[in-house]
C-alpha cells in the first residue's frame, strides 16, 4: 500500500457539481419500462467521462442505455482500447 501512495498511481477525485451534474445526467437515461442506470454504475461512468477515459463494463443494459455517452465499453470488447 505504501508503494501505492508513493508513485502517486491511485488519487481521489472530489465530488463537485460538475461530477455530480454527469452522473444526473447518465441516471436520466433509460425508460421507465426498461428501466434507468443505477447510481453506482452512473458513478463509475460519470468519472470516466469527467477523466476523459474510459468506463469498461460487462453490463450490457448499462451500455445500451448510455452508450450515446461516450466513454464507455463493453468488457468483451476492451482491446479496442489500445488500438485507437
Amino acid at each position: 500500500m505504501m508503494v501505492l501512495q508513493q508513485s502517486n498511481l491511485l488519487k481521489t477525485v472530489e465530488l463537485n457539481n460538475a461530477y455530480l451534474g454527469i452522473i444526473h445526467d447518465i441516471c436520466k437515461t433509460g425508460h421507465v419500462k426498461s428501466g434507468f442506470p443505477s447510481f453506482y454504475d452512473a458513478s463509475y461512468h460519470a468519472l470516466a467521462i469527467y477523466q476523459n477515459c474510459y468506463f469498461v463494463t460487462a453490463d450490457k443494459r448499462h451500455f445500451a442505455k448510455t452508450a450515446q455517452l461516450g466513454n464507455i465499453i463493453l468488457l468483451h470488447d476492451w482491446q479496442i482500447i489500445f488500438t485507437t
